[in-house]
């Protein structure tokens, strides 16, 4: 499947990706996948793709998660490349964790430390890799 930063952002169809690739395996109701991002083109905060005050999302999961409450999907960061840090230093997003939602095929992230979304002045995706791996239930 081909995973991409949510079209809610401005210019999010106008993104380019050095690295963009999503695997997934299906068993039964479980499916399991592994994205690749990296972005490299009309990326910057200063593009607006990634905007400030939005949550950054990645859509594009091969089915769409079971809509029962209390079903939400989730995941790891299995490698970035600072993506998450705006600051030079690790910051606390640096270990954002990806949550699929419910009757979706779109993943978040938010903070462990007090579960809000990041948002896309607490990134640095330009040039940055993202790579993570979420599971989930469909119907």
């Amino acid at each position: 499947f081909t995973p991409a930063f949510g079209s809610g952002y401005s210019y999010a169809s106008t993104i380019t990706y050095s690295q963009q690739a999503g695997f997934y395996t299906k068993i039964g109701n479980q499916v399991f996948c592994q994205v690749y991002l990296r972005p490299n083109g009309n990326s910057a905060h200063s593009g607006n793709v990634i905007e400030d005050g939005n949550s950054l999302y990645v859509s594009g999961l091969p089915f769409t998660s079971n809509s029962t409450n209390y079903s939400e999907g989730g995941g790891f960061i299995t490698y970035q490349s600072g993506f998450f840090d705006t600051s030079g230093t690790a910051n606390a997003n640096l270990h954002a964790m990806p949550w699929v939602s419910r009757n979706g095929t779109t993943v978040y992230f938010h903070s462990p430390e007090d579960g809000n979304n990041v948002r896309g002045n607490e990134t640095n995706p330009t040039n940055n890799y993202l790579v993570f791996q979420v599971h989930y239930t469909v119907w």
